[in-house]
């Protein structure tokens, strides 16, 4: 009978023995579900790097973890042959892009991987383009997560991502971004375990993102300490994004965080988060 009582704190303790903790000793995406009384002031790297690193590469998103940033915004996209990659813009072009002159203004999702891997990231000796799934294995040793702002957000897309994740054992690691709110009720109806990230740009959807209960809405483009209220009630994170704009400074940094806005997408995630 004795074992069988301990059984619930052993798997507890395998649990938290594999995964990476957060400052609070809990698994990093259960840090978000604290308790409203336990304000964040955490920054997402935005497209995963600090100042002097490629967006959305390996070595900048391993450099961003290792300088402690809680949250890494990554821009997913997939391949003419099914390949999950993080890369930003949907067209190659000069300034996202070396390799050959004749892939330019070519679309992504109509090249293959192997294609994309001839080429390299701009302004770098040959920092390819990575996987998703290469991305997941470079932040696994650190407490940081992955954010991801799904591109083309079909529902097709959005079940590999969960996949590819799930085969990582990362889903403790990865906040899905979500700017249709019936793709949330999707990944909320198929995969309840997925830490969803909705995406909100007028205040009338925010009751209806609250009632989905994700672990952080993204005040997209507005905010009011009023809804920042609202989430802190409903034990939901908000999230603010200041880059790439004129905005994003230190000080309004400091101002979001003091109208309890609990999270801040900044291109300057190195400086004064936490």
């Amino acid at each position: 009978m004795k074992l069988v009582s301990l059984f619930p704190l052993l798997l507890i303790f395998v649990y938290a023995g594999c995964t990476p903790l957060g400052s609070s000793g809990l698994p990093v995406t259960q840090e978000l579900r604290l308790s409203s009384r336990h304000p964040l002031r955490w920054c997402s790297a935005h497209r995963g790097r600090l100042e002097g690193f490629p967006e959305n590469s390996l070595i900048g998103l391993e450099h961003a973890a290792k300088k402690g940033v809680r949250l890494l915004e990554v821009d997913v996209r997939r391949t003419s042959d099914g390949q999950l990659i993080l890369f930003h813009d949907g067209t190659l072009k000069q300034k996202n892009f070396e390799g050959s002159t004749a892939l330019y203004g070519s679309k992504i999702d109509s090249l293959s991987f192997n294609k994309l891997r001839e080429g390299h990231l701009p302004f770098t000796q040959d920092i390819k383009i990575p996987l998703l799934s290469e991305a997941l294995r470079a932040v696994r040793p650190f407490r940081s997560v992955l954010q991801l702002d799904v591109k083309k957000e079909t529902r097709e897309i959005l079940t590999q991502i969960v996949k590819t994740v799930q085969a990582e054992s990362m889903l403790d690691r990865v906040l899905i971004q979500c700017r249709k709110i019936e793709n949330a009720q999707f990944l909320n109806r198929n995969f309840p375990w997925v830490a969803l990230d909705i995406r909100v740009d007028q205040e009338e959807k925010l009751i209806t993102a609250i009632n989905l209960s994700p672990h952080v809405v993204e005040l997209e483009g507005w905010r009011s300490k009023d809804a920042a209220r609202q989430l802190r009630q409903a034990k939901i994170r908000s999230l603010f994004n200041l880059a790439p704009s004129e905005y994003d400074t230190e000080e309004m940094k400091s101002k979001l965080f003091d109208e309890s806005v609990d999270i801040v997408m900044t291109d300057y995630a190195d400086k004064s988060c936490e």
